[in-house]
């Protein structure tokens, strides 16, 4: 398969359907056609495209713009998070970080999560800011997580949108400042997407464990339990400083929205800033030692 003759370079953190839907403007084509006309590939829902392509479609990709597999494959959550589509279920151990293990539920696992925002080709959640310029700038992979909610070069939350051509409708009036609680976890997960690593207060830990901690803390806040009035006051010390009135009494399925993002978001700085002792056995990687020299932490 030969070379397309004019190539884009990806913009840092770019998804897999903006890059194509650049290289498309070039040859006056959607990212449809491109796919399936160039490429070759007639089997693929556009929803998918940022998920989990092909190894056929990532390949031709591949061989089409000079780009290595490998970094084709980190535009996607398969390449950039392998470990929610795997079947191993030695990455989904359970963890705890504010309460004892006796306390946290261990029936969820991790790839059960819904992570990915629903996103049309036409309607996404994205900073004003850096779409200014479009359609000639890139989007985001990380915007598609469910836990993003803040930009890391404008430091504004994103917003929803409509595109319509190449012009960007904006749902809301104006753009707010994301919480700086915000920033630091959206900035970890972007870490976590890009080098497969987060620096924590208590060492360097993988990707996977991430994760799979901010679904703990998630859990754990939101498993109200009246009868532990030390927890029921932490919580409830967390859902006021997150703008929020109580957790619920009643569980209610797992989901990742604005909501939850605050909520995990405030717990970690709240432990961080010595606010709450954490007595889970992962609660030490929110907490800066002083003698304490890097420590990298492969799971739970």
């Amino acid at each position: 398969m030969t070379k397309w003759p004019v190539r884009l370079s990806l913009f840092p953190g770019e998804r897999l359907s903006s890059w194509l839907r650049r290289i498309g403007m070039i040859y006056g084509c959607s990212v449809d056609e491109l796919v399936k006309y160039d490429l070759g590939v007639t089997q693929l829902k556009t929803s998918q495209l940022d998920i989990k392509p092909s190894v056929e479609l990532v390949t031709a990709i591949s061989a089409r713009t000079g780009v290595p597999v490998e970094t084709v494959q980190r535009t996607t959550f398969a390449g950039t998070m392998p470990f929610l589509f795997s079947d191993d279920d030695a990455n989904f151990e359970s963890c705890s970080v504010l309460w004892e293990p006796s306390h946290h539920s261990q029936i969820s696992l991790l790839r059960w999560m819904r992570w990915f925002r629903k996103e049309s080709r036409n309607r996404l959640n994205a900073c004003r800011l850096c779409l200014a310029d479009y359609p000639n700038t890139g989007i985001l992979l990380s915007w598609g997580l469910r836990i993003v909610w803040s930009c890391p070069v404008h430091r504004l939350m994103l917003e929803p949108a409509h595109i319509i051509g190449d012009s960007v409708i904006w749902l809301n009036d104006k753009s707010k400042e994301a919480p700086g609680a915000v920033s630091i976890l959206d900035d970890r997960s972007r870490a976590a997407l890009t080098t497969g690593l987060v620096e924590l207060p208590g060492g360097r830990i993988r990707a996977t464990l991430w994760f799979r901690l901010l679904q703990t803390i998630f859990q754990e806040i939101e498993d109200a339990d009246i009868h532990e009035i030390e927890r029921w006051k932490w919580q409830q010390m967390v859902w006021q400083a997150a703008g929020y009135y109580s957790p619920s009494l009643f569980g209610e399925p797992f989901r990742f929205d604005r909501t939850c993002a605050m909520l995990i978001a405030t717990a970690i700085d709240q432990v961080e800033k010595g606010f709450i002792s954490p007595k889970g056995r992962e609660g030490h990687l929110f907490i800066r030692s002083s003698s304490q020299a890097a420590v990298h932490f492969d799971g739970c």
